[in-house]
């Protein structure tokens, strides 16, 4: 792993933030995109941190990462934590975009979900839309492109159970559609759904300072998990979940098991 670099101040949030590099070669980059600003829409975040990038390069100020780089273009946008795909130049990112168009590369999801059906696999394949004014999507067989969602259940507890979600092309908010379209809520889902954050109370045997109801995850829980990109890397890119949904899987003692696989 590379040394991280640091977003500074006003650039992701008012305090600095820390993204985590986990590959560096000469034109391509994978890092680890912090948690997005709840206000964000679905495909702000990448957004957010691609401009970072290409104005820190503008001023001759790269991180060491892309110290040759001529450019930065994400291969995907993310709307939540997990790594993401960086291209220095156009060759680089026609290459890569190449690939991941092409469904050699696969995403998986971590989900906390309060309620789905009583099924250990579920798959969703409705057609994608963009809503046109660009803060949600939603299912169209008349504009939307394809795309492809199957989700299984790791783990179930009492009030929440951990999924895993597996696309090979991510259509923006994908995951959140689908597991929507599924029967499978989220928590915290506030757009396609109506559903509970996770909270400190979703900790069984956990202190609750500042009480039970305080909210840990204020969007959906969701995180990319393990990204497989065989011509970067014989083992899959891991994105660590976030500290309150770590805990929540650490509370269940050692029952949840996070095999990593290409296809689920």
């Amino acid at each position: 792993m590379s040394q991280p670099f640091y977003l500074r101040p006003g650039e992701w949030g008012e305090k600095s933030r820390k993204v985590e590099v986990l590959l560096a070669k000469e034109r391509a980059a994978v890092l680890v995109q912090p948690e997005p600003n709840p206000e964000s829409t679905a495909d702000q975040a990448t957004t957010t941190l691609q401009t970072v990038l290409r104005q820190r390069i503008s001023e001759r100020q790269p991180p060491p990462f892309a110290s040759n780089w001529t450019g930065a273009s994400a291969i995907f946008s993310l709307p939540c934590p997990g790594p993401v795909v960086f291209a220095g130049d156009r060759e680089t990112y026609s290459t890569l975009r190449e690939e991941y168009g092409s469904e050699q590369w696969s995403l998986h999801f971590l989900l906390l979900v309060r309620k789905g059906p009583q099924k250990d696999f579920l798959s969703c394949d409705l057609p994608v839309a963009l809503h046109r004014d660009g803060t949600r999507s939603l299912i169209s067989h008349k504009t939307g492109k394809q795309a492809k969602t199957v989700f299984k259940r790791v783990h179930d507890e009492s009030t929440l159970s951990l999924w895993l979600a597996q696309t090979s092309f991510l259509r923006p908010d994908q995951i959140r559609l689908h597991a929507a379209e599924c029967g499978l809520e989220i928590a915290g889902e506030s757009i396609y759904g109506s559903v509970e954050p996770l909270t400190r109370e979703d900790l069984p045997g956990q202190r609750h300072p500042g009480g039970k109801g305080f909210v840990l995850v204020a969007g959906p829980a969701i995180h990319l998990l393990h990204l497989f990109i065989p011509s970067l890397s014989p083992i899959a890119f891991h994105g660590r979940p976030s500290k309150p949904i770590q805990k929540w899987i650490d509370s269940q003692a050692g029952l949840v098991d996070l095999e990593v696989s290409q296809e689920l």
